[in-house]
């Protein structure tokens, strides 16, 4: 893989080197002139729009290529409940299910969905947003992979989880008796991962040693670098945390274009080595 300038100077196309777009999601560093490094992933078919300031990534927005973007506001919205600490069980279940509606258009908002049921002891609808992202031939976000306890593997390179069956249950409120998927029973599936760390910082204080089941969603060396993270919403590191973070994935400067100097670099995964 690698990237490529597009239009603007701060515009990238992240492709494989064969093919004219990006065929599989792949973990991505954008390196600032000041050292610090976003820490995300791209995802074939989507645009990712990524805005930061002085405190690090405030705010991550997918839209599928050739779409207007236009589910910042729930986002927002939806960060701000969590963050209050305010959300009771089923309020915090029905606005998981709203955004839930919209979690293919952005995978943000079924990340925030993943960490809505997270903060319910919901483990059952995690797993089901993972077997539906998989059914519409999505990369399941990092974070939800976390969320749902998957168990993790490598093949040629790509990461891959296992998504256990989820038996039907009755619903819990209106909206999910509104809504059949929230409460159905799913089967179990295999499908890629998307990126390699969790997308959002609070993700990172999840981060455990490798299990001992032999899963290899979380590498070896991963929670080392949490002390690393700046304190925005989404996973941004200083300079020695994004450097080893590109060591320990084996991700390489891969960014090109008519003339990089004074703009951003792009590390992308140019080769992953097993765990």
């Amino acid at each position: 893989m690698f990237a490529e300038s597009h239009v603007q100077t701060n515009w990238w196309r992240v492709r494989h080197w064969e093919y004219p777009v990006l065929r599989q999601s792949v973990p991505v560093l954008i390196e600032f002139e000041d050292g610090m490094f976003a820490a995300t992933a791209a995802v074939p078919g989507f645009i990712a729009t990524i805005l930061r300031d002085n405190r690090g990534i405030s705010a991550l927005i997918y839209r599928p290529v050739y779409e207007a973007p236009d589910t910042a506001a729930s986002a927002e919205f939806a960060i701000a409940k969590i963050e209050s600490g305010s959300l009771r069980a089923g309020a915090a279940s029905d606005l998981a299910v709203d955004l839930r509606q919209k979690k293919h258009v952005d995978p943000v908002l079924g990340v925030i969905s993943a960490y809505l049921y997270d903060s319910i002891g919901d483990i059952d609808n995690i797993r089901r947003m993972a077997f539906y992202y998989v059914e519409h031939h999505q990369p399941i976000p990092y974070d939800v992979a976390l969320l749902a306890l998957l168990r993790g593997e490598w093949r040629e390179g790509q990461l891959w989880a296992h998504v256990p069956a989820v038996r039907r249950r009755k619903p819990r409120t209106e909206a999910e008796r509104s809504n059949e998927w929230t409460h159905s029973a799913t089967s179990a599936t295999v499908g890629q991962v998307g990126g390699l760390w969790p997308w959002m910082r609070q993700g990172w204080k999840l981060l455990d040693d490798p299990a001992d089941d032999g899963s290899t969603l979380i590498r070896t060396g991963l929670i080392e670098l949490t002390p690393h993270l700046a304190p925005g919403r989404f996973a941004m590191f200083d300079a020695k945390g994004g450097s080893e973070l590109a060591r320990l994935f084996g991700l390489s400067n891969s960014s090109r274009g008519p003339n990089t100097r004074g703009r951003s670099k792009v590390r992308s995964q140019a080769k992953t080595k097993r765990a």
